[in-house]
């Protein structure tokens, strides 16, 4: 059981572009500066921003909140291995750590998932699955995946861990899958193979019996049908010419329509819109390497965070156009939670 703040990095606001609406902005951003984990929290009635440097963290990635909790990871490729972190929220400029847990067993975590009794964390350098017990913040067990492994998903009674792999290891194909109640019962995986080998499976949303993949190095989305064995529906390429440079990022619904991220190293990315049917509906130029999006809450914008930039941009889906940029956020940012 831990219970500290941590020092102040910096306490001035950042510089925030307004055109119209705004939106509710969020308030804990995971992150880094200089190979450090850093939290930033945001006060929006008063636009007050801090961003706060987390001892003997190397990287804060993906982050969920509950209630007035944040659950934050810290991949860690060190001896020590990854980090399962809970910050508790406050009304003022503190975040406290009040549980954190390690497995030196685990590295690169960098996905969370939580059920009522677990957290679910893929360890993308070790090529396993960490479980963290929910309610006593102790490890639970770690169970073997495919190599890379980069996210996991809950569908009706089965896991989904996409396992992005590496092409020079000719492995970069497989959706491993697990029982939900059992995850020794590893069922048979996904293999894209059968479309292009190498694709790279990176992060996955469900709809239906309908199952979207993004692909890191197909730089794809595909649609495939999982009552018919994840045949292939469709698939779309995100940009021409592929190149190591380019890569696909993220994916998400909201209201019969798939967004995805486009990474272009050491350029602008790109937020793209696609029917349900993979029919690209428009693309808008966002910040340097867009790794993360988050849909708020009033399902009217998406917040795309721009990790070489040190930014995010708000997007109006309905209008399909920047509304605002937020910048000078002093950390690199990985993710967020309203």
């Amino acid at each position: 059981m831990m219970n500290a703040s941590y020092s102040l990095l910096q306490a001035s606001s950042p510089t925030v572009f307004y055109m119209e609406p705004v939106p509710v902005y969020p308030k804990c951003i995971t992150g880094y500066v200089e190979n450090q984990g850093a939290l930033g929290y945001w006060h929006p009635p008063t636009n007050r921003y801090v961003t706060r440097i987390v001892p003997s963290t190397q990287f804060l990635s993906y982050c969920i909140s509950h209630e007035d909790r944040v659950y934050g990871i810290d991949e860690n490729y060190g001896a020590k291995g990854s980090s399962l972190y809970e910050f508790r929220r406050q009304d003022t400029d503190d975040i406290i750590v009040s549980n954190k847990v390690s497995d030196q067993n685990v590295k690169g975590a960098v996905f969370l998932l939580k059920t009522d009794k677990f957290f679910y964390i893929p360890g993308f350098g070790s090529d396993n699955l960490w479980i963290v017990d929910a309610l006593t913040f102790h490890s639970f067990t770690v169970v073997p995946t495919g190599p890379r492994p980069h996210g996991i998903y809950l569908h009706l009674d089965t896991f989904y861990v996409p396992c992005r792999g590496e092409v020079e290891k000719d492995n970069a194909d497989l959706i491993y899958r697990y029982q939900k109640d059992d995850l020794s019962i590893v069922l048979p995986p996904v293999d894209l193979s059968r479309i292009q080998s190498d694709m790279g499976p990176r992060h996955v949303l469900f709809m239906g019996h309908v199952m979207y993949v993004v692909t890191e190095f197909a730089c794809e989305v595909l649609k495939l049908d999982l009552d018919e064995d994840a045949r292939l529906l469709k698939r779309v390429r995100m940009t021409s010419p592929i190149t190591p440079d380019t890569t696909g990022a993220e994916i998400r619904y909201h209201q019969n329509a798939i967004y995805t991220t486009l990474r272009i190293k050491d350029q602008s990315g790109y937020l793209i819109h696609y029917d349900e049917d993979l029919n690209e509906r428009g693309r808008l130029k966002v910040g340097r390497n867009p790794r993360f999006f988050h849909l708020d809450a009033s399902d009217v914008f998406a917040i795309v965070l721009n990790q070489e930039d040190q930014s995010f941009t708000i997007i109006h889906l309905q209008q399909w156009k920047i509304v605002s940029t937020v910048t000078d956020l002093n950390l690199s940012p990985q993710c967020f939670v309203p």
